[in-house]
């Protein structure tokens, strides 16, 4: 979710290993200034991505 706005649905594919680093690409378009993006899962019970870093271009 992008500064409130409404969710998008994001897949990230298996690896096979926790070892194994996965890449995957999503355009947003951001304000000005200060951006609030928020990540969550809506499944209980369901793993998450385990993110190591997040780079904005």
């Amino acid at each position: 979710m992008i500064n409130g706005g409404t969710g998008t649905s994001v897949s990230f594919p298996p690896t096979g290993s926790f070892t194994t680093v996965g890449t995957i690409t999503v355009s947003v378009t951001l304000a000005a200034g200060n951006n609030t993006i928020k990540f969550y899962t809506i499944n209980a019970g369901v793993w998450s991505p385990d993110f190591d870093k997040i780079s904005i271009v």
